[in-house]
């Protein structure tokens, strides 16, 4: 029974902790673009690809339609093995506000890199070429530059292709998770990753911090986390909403998690004396703990106490932990419907909690992942998702 109230005081404890920094939010409201206090900031959009020919042009169409005076879009192929820079020469070689080169595959880190160094902008937006934005990104994300202490913006993420059970799942994750937590922990400045798919990047910081290294299994964490060792503010831009695509394979979900997880471990573990010796004692105390708890080690035990509660019940007779498991698996739910309600999401609670049963398990089969892979020694290496092309906007 000791698991079993140990577990479900964790879940306790994660509700008072995400309250508890609710309750103590500011609210800020955005400043409009016309209205910023400061000169207007120069911006342009990055664009990493690698074989990216299904998508290349409806992403650099759509981000054509950013609404924002002088933004420019950067596009580098990174040796692509397709059509994709032939395809994207075609339709925007000529484009005034397109400028796309080509390098040998060097990993999209450097693909970054040499955007970065193509541009003359205060701002470098970065976006994967999987991703759409809606066209007052800028008016929403440029505003929080007027603070010079602030390095990187994160934009919110949400699933674009939501085509099967597996995407929907990972609708409901990005909602729930990813952005949340985001939300929840800015103002304690403990944003710990400006996620890929949309981040903005103050370039003169990121050029002295030496780039975007391909060292990192998870680009987009490492380069934020040495901002934060750095004392730089990473603020959250709510509404400015992106669509990605989503893996919509089991195959592709767990190549994804693997980078993910093991990305994250890779930036937590490198700069771990940074991070516990900062003099912001939120990040180092109730972050950094949280992040190992709740990202790192219970996804991997929540899943195992299904098995258990199973053996017990059925195989041992144990009908004691029936109550327990029922109230942890009601607290998990309160968790999940709390985010998409307070986000005005529909949803079926007995749908949410068959679905959250279903993606628990395969988030502990990439950990399975990631141990087979360490045993191969191929756990560092890069896998490449294919790009379906089914991204809507919402």
């Amino acid at each position: 029974m000791w698991f079993w109230d140990l577990l479900l005081g964790i879940y306790c404890l994660k509700i008072l902790i995400w309250f508890g920094l609710l309750l103590t939010r500011k609210v800020r409201p955005e400043k409009p673009l016309q209205q910023m206090e400061n000169e207007i900031l120069s911006v342009d959009v990055l664009l990493p690809m690698y074989n990216e020919e299904r998508v290349v042009v409806k992403t650099i169409e759509n981000l054509l339609n950013i609404d924002y005076p002088g933004c420019n879009i950067i596009v580098v192929d990174d040796g692509s093995s397709d059509d994709s820079y032939q395809v994207a020469c075609q339709h925007f070689g000529d484009h005034p506000r397109v400028r796309i080169v080509r390098q040998n595959n060097a990993g999209k880190s450097a693909a970054l890199n040499r955007a970065m160094n193509l541009s003359e902008s205060d701002i470098i937006v970065c976006v994967d070429a999987d991703t759409l934005v809606r066209a007052d990104i800028m008016d929403i994300i440029l505003p929080c530059f007027q603070d010079k202490k602030v390095a990187a913006v994160s934009g919110y993420i949400r699933v674009g292709n939501k085509v099967n059970l597996l995407t929907h799942m990972q609708f409901i994750e990005y909602i729930t998770l990813q952005n949340f937590e985001r939300s929840v922990f800015e103002d304690v400045n403990g944003i710990l990753v400006v996620p890929g798919a949309l981040g903005a990047f103050r370039r003169e910081v990121v050029k002295s911090l030496d780039g975007f290294t391909s060292k990192a299994l998870a680009e987009d964490c490492d380069i934020t986390l040495r901002m934060l060792c750095a004392n730089y503010v990473i603020k959250n831009a709510a509404e400015a909403i992106s669509f990605t695509e989503a893996p919509d394979t089991v195959n592709m979900f767990f190549k994804q998690r693997v980078r993910w997880t093991v990305g994250l471990v890779q930036g937590l573990l490198r700069y771990a004396g940074q991070l516990t010796r900062h003099p912001n004692k939120a990040l180092a105390f109730i972050v950094l703990p949280y992040t190992w708890c709740f990202r790192i080690v219970l996804p991997f035990l929540v899943p195992l106490a299904d098995y258990f509660f199973l053996a017990g019940y059925f195989l041992l007779g144990n009908h004691e932990l029936l109550p327990v498991y029922l109230i942890c698996m009601a607290a998990e739910t309160f968790i999940t419907g709390f985010i998409l309600v307070s986000e005005k999401q529909r949803f079926n609670p007995l749908q949410l909690i068959f679905m959250q049963k279903i993606f628990r398990h395969l988030v502990l089969f990439s950990y399975v992942c990631i141990f087979l892979r360490w045993t191969k020694g191929s756990l560092y290496k890069w896998n490449k998702i294919p790009r379906q092309g089914n991204v809507e906007l919402d």
